[in-house]
C-alpha cells in the first residue's frame, strides 16, 4: 500500500492535480473526501495522523453520466458544477474530477481556468483532477492577481521514468508535462508496432 499527503496551507488551498492516466489520481481524491466525511462524522480517519477543520460542505462531481438523459455529457457537467458554484463559500470544500472531459481540450481548459479563478476569488479549499495540460500554469497567473483569495499548487503522481510503472505516489509539484498515452498504448497492444503485428496474412479478406 502507497501512503500519500495532503495538507492545504496558506501556499496551496487549491489543487490543480494531474499526470499519468491510471496514476490514482481519482482515488487520491476520493480518499480525502472519505477522511473529511469520516471526521465530521466523529469517526477515526484512516491515516497516520490527521488535524482536520470542519467545513460548511463538501461538494463532490466525480465523473458519471446518464445514458438515459437527453442532454450531452458536457452540458450536464455544466450544470452540475454551475450548481456547485452557486453553493461554495469560503469554508467549502470542492473535490472534482476530470471536470468538463465531455467537450474539446481548448473550450474545457476556457471554462475549468474560470471556474478555478472564482473557487480562489471565494476562497475555497479544492482538488481539481484534470487531465488539461493547459491548466497547471493557473498557480503562475492566479497567486499573483487581485482577486486570489485561496492560493493554487500543483499536485502530479509520479512514474517510473525507466518503464512507465505508475508508482501512485501524489507530490506537490508541477507535472513534467509529457503525455503518458504511449504508455497506455502499449499496455493495450495499441501501439503502431503491436497493431501491425497482428495484421492478417489476407488483408483483402473480409
Amino acid at each position: 500500500m502507497t501512503g500519500n499527503d495532503l495538507e492545504f496551507d496558506e501556499n496551496g488551498s487549491i489543487y490543480i492535480l494531474s499526470g499519468a492516466n491510471s496514476g490514482g489520481k481519482t482515488v487520491f481524491e476520493k480518499s480525502a473526501a472519505v477522511c473529511q466525511a469520516l471526521f465530521h462524522l466523529g469517526l477515526f480517519v484512516p491515516a497516520e495522523y490527521a488535524e482536520l477543520s470542519p467545513c460548511s460542505q463538501l461538494l463532490l462531481s466525480f465523473s458519471t453520466f446518464d445514458k438515459g438523459s437527453v442532454k450531452s455529457r458536457f452540458t450536464e457537467e455544466c450544470e452540475k458544477i454551475s450548481h456547485i458554484m452557486q453553493l461554495a463559500d469560503e469554508y467549502s470544500i470542492l473535490l472534482l474530477d476530470e471536470a468538463f472531459s465531455g467537450t474539446a481540450s481548448t473550450e474545457a481548459a476556457a471554462i475549468a481556468s474560470e471556474v478555478i479563478k472564482a473557487m480562489s476569488a471565494k476562497g475555497c479549499r479544492s482538488i481539481f483532477v484534470t487531465h488539461i495540460h493547459e491548466l497547471v500554469t493557473l498557480p503562475d497567473e492566479i497567486n499573483s492577481s487581485d482577486i486570489c483569495v485561496s492560493k493554487l499548487d500543483n499536485l502530479t503522481v509520479e512514474v517510473d521514468e525507466n518503464n512507465g510503472k505508475r508508482l501512485y505516489k501524489v507530490i506537490r509539484t508541477r507535472p513534467d508535462g509529457r503525455s503518458r498515452a504511449s504508455d497506455v498504448a502499449r499496455k493495450y497492444g495499441l501501439s503502431f508496432d503491436e497493431l501491425m503485428q497482428n495484421k492478417p496474412q489476407n488483408a483483402g479478406e473480409v
